[in-house]
């Protein structure tokens, strides 16, 4: 990760890599072609990153996904602190996702709180 708050193609080849939960999915992630076509399904401003917003929509394929990540953080903090850690975002993630694979990683989780992370504490702010 460099730092930019967005994932280039390297740092997507990486996390799907580490996604990996075969050696057909490894092979996947390696192979330039598939990643192009990642990269063109989810770069929607077409700038060579996936956003945030852009990673957001792609996992979960929502429209507006400002919105409703707005509406995921405000139901995930209990505690009306305006911030959620990576435990709180996880189990959320893993309330409204059961079947996705994604956020029982916590690899994957990371990688997402990373990318939401606007000043570097570690915290999601709402």
């Amino acid at each position: 990760k460099d730092g930019n708050k967005k994932v280039c193609l390297r740092e997507l080849k990486h996390a799907l890599l580490e996604l990996a939960l075969d050696e057909q999915e490894k092979a996947e992630a390696s192979d330039a072609d598939s990643l192009e076509i990642i990269m063109n399904i989810a770069d929607s401003d077409e700038d060579r990153d996936i956003s945030c917003e852009e990673l957001i929509k792609l996992i979960l394929g929502e429209s507006d996904p400002r919105t409703m990540m707005i509406d995921i953080f405000i139901e995930a903090d209990k505690e009306r602190k305006g911030k959620l850690s990576a435990i709180e975002f996880k189990e959320k993630m893993l309330s409204m996702a059961k079947d996705d694979e994604t956020f029982k990683n916590d690899t994957a989780v990371q990688l997402m709180v990373d990318v939401l992370d606007m000043d570097g504490d570690k915290l999601l702010k709402i």
